[in-house]
Parts: structure tokens; sequence; C-alpha cells
């Protein structure tokens, strides 16, 4: 009996320790290396988002400088990194915000347009530009400075 009532006793001393430990927490993602940068040609500047989702948008522009994006949305502001490899077909592009998970899309520059696909709910990164659900698709005009 009093053999039971120690295993009882030890066994809830265990339980209770290994509820009180703390659980490890998962670190936001780290920001992509500085070296790991590659401009994508003529990304470089800002952007006024026009479209999301094939509707119309107003008052939310982007700039892309160094490996830093800032994204303006009305009152809201978003700093980022992000990192671009223009090598690929088409052209992709990492972004990484704190608090959020890194975000894996493709690019196209033309001329003064440019056209982004990131995930939204999908899987995996992207592979056209074509509309399709999971993905977000933007598309941004060159700022005339």
């Amino acid at each position: 009996m009093k053999r039971s009532l120690c295993v009882t006793a030890l066994c809830t001393i265990v339980v209770c320790a290994s509820c009180a430990r703390p659980r490890p927490v998962a670190a936001p993602p780290a920001p992509p290396p500085a070296e790991a940068f590659v401009p994508a040609a003529g990304l470089v500047g800002s952007w006024q988002e026009i479209q999301n989702q094939g509707l119309p948008v107003t008052g939310k522009s982007w700039t892309f400088e160094g490996n830093t994006v800032r994204i303006r949305d009305g009152e809201h502001a978003y700093t980022g990194t992000f990192v671009a490899d223009p090598s690929r077909t088409p052209q992709e592009i990492d972004f990484v915000f704190d608090g959020y998970p890194k975000n894996e899309g493709i690019l196209l520059v033309t001329a003064d347009l440019l056209t982004l696909k990131v995930r939204d709910t999908a899987v995996e990164r992207a592979k056209t530009f074509d509309a399709e659900p999971g993905y977000t698709l933007i598309l941004c005009e060159r700022v005339k400075e």
C-alpha cells in the first residue's frame, strides 16, 4: 500500500513538473542575410498598388530600397526585408515581415508595371501569373519622381 502511494505520488510529481516546464516558442523567421540580397532589375523604387486580385486599389504603396521593402496602406505601414532571384523564370521573391511567416512569390517588372504573385494559403510558390485560389495577384505602377 505504501509502495503504491509512493509510486502514485512520484508519478504526480513527474506529470506536474513536465506540465510546468516552459514550452519552446518558435522564433519568427530571421530576415535574409544581406549577402543573400540580389536586386531584381528595375524593382528598386516606389510603386503605387493599382490592382489586388483584379480589383482597383487606392492609397497603397510599395517601396523597394536595398533589401528593404516598405508597404504603406493608409495609416498603416509595414517594413520588412526581401530577397529576389532574377535568375529564375519567373523571377522569385521572398518577403519577411516581423511577426509573419516568410512569404514566397514571383515578380515581373515590365517598363513601369510591377506584377507580384504571392502565396496566401497555397503550399508552394506560384509558377505562373494566372489568377488561382491560394495566391494574391498584385499589380503596381511605378511612381514617377
